[in-house]
């Protein structure tokens, strides 16, 4: 009946188990065997987290002990990693861990053991889909990787033991795991063999530090994430992946003698760059692509920006940092002595909003954010061609000219946000906001400068009460940080 039970209610097992083992070990031996094996049976997911004080070899003796037979399997350590188990290793030389681990699907093995003794341990699981293992690098050819026929993914975060030996260790044979399709290195810079990599042709999925040419091999991939900047020869080297449909990158510069080409992504759907130049992102053919994803949109031309606005940003619903490139990286660079591109003056404010203008989400939603950084001269005409469907807008370290204001209550009548925390701004422009705000839609939330004065911000508050005090609603709520 008690095994019934349990059954109909696939999670109070799981529940009741951890409920348990947070008991004393007293209050465990009390519970009758018929409950702990319907309890254990009943545990499909079991996380075990030591702590300093627990040996890792311990735990998993008395692991073994158990009826468990979860499906998937954590153990982790909160500091410090063994590097020398030796129970553990007697254990599965013995075979007592193997009716335990004989089911587990997905293991997450974080800073408890090296990287031989992980997988010493997922080779005795012949249904292992799923490794993840944060641990130090003892030995540079696996050869278990041969006895995971069914592991799909693998996810490696590797540590550098010491010694000068280790530090030349590179990790070899992962082309053996016939069934790899998702591969994650972005946290294991530097530590994986370039050719064995580039022999995984089977890959879909890969999540890497750095690119480079041989991963042209790799033409199966779907889905590619590169953590590092990218060389600017790179870009036209991704283009000829045939399937990629998901590219993520940090930096997508292209070479000076690249600009006037452009670069066909035929599958790719999904676009996520932190950092772009907007001639670069013009010079993206993307026919399939159905989301973009930008943090920084650098102006190289208002030409540039017009074609983006055009085409590609129709994918595109937020913009956190549009700004021209004389305040980017390349900037600073070139400031430093390296070899930058031959750039004309960068676009004034409204040359570059009028640019903008054009720019709307082809699903026909709102534009979610817009955040426009170091603009000088910004006046009430360049803050009209802004588009009007805009929820959030941020004004960073801009500089407003008397009056440019004006037209944000009374056009942007969809605006929920209005950031002006680093940009100076007087109370009387923002009393102005306030009282234009009465003929459009109201604007919940202004952050007002830092820089702004205490008797200043009484002012405003003293205004925006005086004004609802006339219509019935203040016209936004001020947020002072």
């Amino acid at each position: 009946m008690l095994s019934d039970t349990l059954q109909r209610f696939p999670g109070i097992g799981s529940t009741v188990y951890q409920h348990l083992d947070a008991s004393s070990r007293r209050a465990m031996r009390l519970v009758c065997k018929q409950l702990r094996a319907a309890i254990d049976d009943a545990v499909s997911s079991l996380d075990i987290a030591l702590k300093d004080s627990d040996d890792p070899d311990e735990v998993l003796q008395r692991l073994a002990r158990t009826s468990l037979r979860p499906s998937k399997l954590y153990l982790e350590k909160y500091s410090g990693t063994s590097t020398q188990p030796t129970l553990l290793l007697a254990a599965l030389v013995a075979l007592e861990l193997v009716p335990v681990l004989h089911g587990v699907q997905h293991l997450t093995l974080s800073a408890v053991l090296p990287l031989s003794a992980a997988l010493a341990m997922s080779s005795t699981m012949p249904q292992l889909r799923s490794l993840n293992v944060n641990c130090l690098m003892d030995v540079p050819v696996c050869r278990a990787w041969q006895h995971l026929p069914q592991l799909s993914s693998l996810n490696l975060t590797l540590t550098r033991a010491s010694g000068a030996a280790a530090a030349s260790l590179l990790l070899k044979g992962l082309e053996h795991i016939t069934a790899l399709k998702c591969l994650g290195l972005a946290n294991s810079l530097g530590m994986v063999d370039e050719c064995s990599l580039a022999a995984c042709t089977q890959l879909t999925e890969l999540y890497i530090y750095r690119w480079f040419p041989a991963l042209t091999q790799l033409t199966q991939l779907q889905q590619l994430e590169i953590i590092e900047d990218l060389a600017s020869d790179s870009l036209p080297l991704l283009a000829t992946l045939p399937q990629l449909a998901d590219l993520r990158l940090l930096t997508c510069p292209l070479h000076s003698s690249s600009q006037l080409s452009r670069f066909l992504f035929q599958h790719l759907t999904s676009l996520t760059v932190d950092s772009i130049h907007s001639r670069d992102l013009a010079a993206l053919d993307c026919p399939q692509l159905q989301t973009l994803d930008l943090s920084e949109l650098q102006v190289d031309s208002a030409a540039s920006l017009r074609a983006c606005a055009n085409g590609i940003l129709q994918h595109c619903n937020a913009i956190y940092k549009l700004f021209t490139y004389d305040h980017g990286q390349e900037f600073k660079s070139a400031a430093a002595g390296a070899e930058v591109r031959q750039l004309g003056p960068p676009p004034s404010a409204s040359a570059l909003l009028e640019a903008l203008a054009p720019w709307q989400p082809r699903s026909g939603g709102e534009i979610e954010e817009l955040g426009l950084c170091h603009l000088p001269n910004v006046s009430h005409e360049a803050l009209e061609w802004l588009p009007v469907n805009i929820k959030s807008l941020t004004c960073e370290s801009c500089h407003l000219l008397p009056g440019a204001l004006s037209s944000v209550a009374t056009r942007l009548t969809q605006l929920t946000c209005l950031d002006l925390i680093t940009s100076p701004v007087a109370v009387t422009e923002l009393q102005l906001l306030a009282a234009r705000a009465q003929q459009g839609a109201s604007l919940p939330k202004v952050y007002i400068p830092k820089a702004m004065s205490k008797e200043d911000v009484a002012s405003l508050k003293s205004f925006i009460s005086y004004t609802q005090s006339w219509t019935g609603h203040p016209p936004f709520v001020v947020i002072v940080t």
